[in-house]
């Protein structure tokens, strides 16, 4: 039997058989199955890595660090640093105002255990003579203050004498109060202000007293917890005793973290 002429003139004078055999069709719904199924999984694993970026106890917290189980947030409002709204940080040197500035970092370095130091991305040393050989760290916060706490007394000389001189580039300096250290410290709080980016919004109103504009700093924050990282951080619980020292001319040995270290047969056990 001839095929009908509108076959003839879609196919020609091949003969195809124009219906799909079984193993097409069963190829077909293969394939389509597999192509379902990649974007059903596809779009759990979205699901699923979204919530846990929403859930996770500070998703902003990259780098691991050893007290962020304790990071919280809190709306804090900002004073404005001027007289007529006092703060115990400034005003005319006096041992309350040093004593309130040395509270806000009550130890300069901390000490964690090794299954904290395995996690760190830069490793650390065992911290010297400790008798549980445990790791020294210096969490920024402290770092940070500390150079703003030298900043600050670095501008009354009158007040602040230097207690630490040294050698820096071939020339005598305080190793505190000196040109070296404050510039240091100086870019370390640039750098920081620059990394968090603090997106707060100040206003602005209008001061009918003085007939201009006035923008107004006492605004709220949204901030990390400062409280609980400063306890973390206490002698008592994690801070490094700071009235023994820092020997920093003594090496721990047989460090299970750092084979380099490891002597008379140790193996990391």
């Amino acid at each position: 039997m001839s095929k009908p002429e509108s076959s003839e003139w879609l196919l020609g004078d091949e003969s195809v058989d124009t219906k799909p055999t079984y193993s097409k069709v069963e190829g077909r719904a293969l394939s389509n199955f597999i192509i379902g199924a990649s974007l059903i999984i596809l779009t759990v694993l979205n699901i699923t890595q979204y919530w846990r970026s929403i859930t996770a106890p500070n998703p902003s917290q990259i780098v691991y660090s050893p007290v962020q189980h304790l990071l919280s947030y809190e709306l804090r409002e900002f004073g404005t640093g001027k007289p007529g709204d006092p703060s115990p940080y400034f005003g005319e040197p006096s041992t309350k105002l040093d004593r309130a500035w040395r509270d806000l970092y009550p130890s300069v370095y901390q000490l964690i255990p090794k299954e904290s130091a395995a996690q760190l991305v830069e490793k650390t040393l065992i911290f010297p003579h400790d008798p549980q050989r445990r790791y020294v760290v210096e969490l920024e916060v402290f770092h940070l203050i500390h150079c703003l706490n030298m900043i600050r007394k670095s501008t009354r000389p009158d007040y602040y004498k230097g207690f630490a001189p040294g050698i820096v580039n071939s020339h005598t300096e305080d190793l505190l109060f000196g040109p070296e250290h404050v510039s240091h410290c100086i870019e370390s709080i640039r750098q920081a202000i620059m990394c968090h980016v603090d997106v707060t919004p100040y206003t602005w109103i209008w001061n009918s007293t003085s007939g201009h504009m006035q923008n107004v700093f006492a605004t709220p924050h949204t901030c990390r917890n400062f409280d609980a990282i400063r306890d973390w951080a206490r002698p008592e619980n994690n801070g490094g005793n700071v009235s023994a020292g820092f020997d920093g001319l003594y090496r721990e040995m047989n460090d299970p973290l750092d084979k380099s270290t490891w002597i008379n047969g140790y193996r990391g056990d």
